[in-house]
């Protein structure tokens, strides 16, 4: 699918998938959602394992779509804890959601028209220059 840029709009949410920030982001999402377009598409970028508690508890409407970002654990490692966790998950930014960012493009067939992201990855300003398209933390 060639994706383009349209009047549909398509935010992508960056969560810090560590303590509450991703819970924190999820209610700013859904308040904003009630203020945009009804087409608006949202794509949430986080952890496999964060994604899997933050939504555990929450329904999602139609437009919005949850991807995995990889945490920087290799496969077959057990999964660590507290630093050395947060350590793997920074190393691995922001490669880690470039890739799942083109795979929402593609899958979706809208270029992102804005990030929204937790002001900890500081690579999403960067990101929103690359694309050329406002950034809000």
């Amino acid at each position: 699918m060639t994706t383009t840029h349209c009047s549909q709009l398509h935010i992508a949410l960056f969560a810090f998938p560590f303590s509450s920030y991703p819970t924190c982001l999820l209610n700013v999402m859904q308040k904003l959602s009630s203020f945009l377009p009804s087409n608006t598409l949202f794509s949430y970028f986080n952890t496999p394992q964060s994604n899997t508690l933050t939504f555990s508890k929450s329904s999602k409407s139609n437009n919005v779509k949850v991807y995995d970002v990889w945490d920087g654990v290799k496969e077959g490692n057990d999964t660590p804890f507290g630093h050395e966790a947060i350590e793997l998950f920074i190393q691995s930014t922001p490669a880690n959601f470039e890739k799942s960012m083109k795979e929402a493009e593609e899958e979706r067939g809208v270029k992102f028209s804005c990030i929204f992201s937790d002001a900890f990855l500081w690579f999403s300003c960067e990101l929103a220059e690359k694309i050329d398209v406002p950034w809000i933390a």
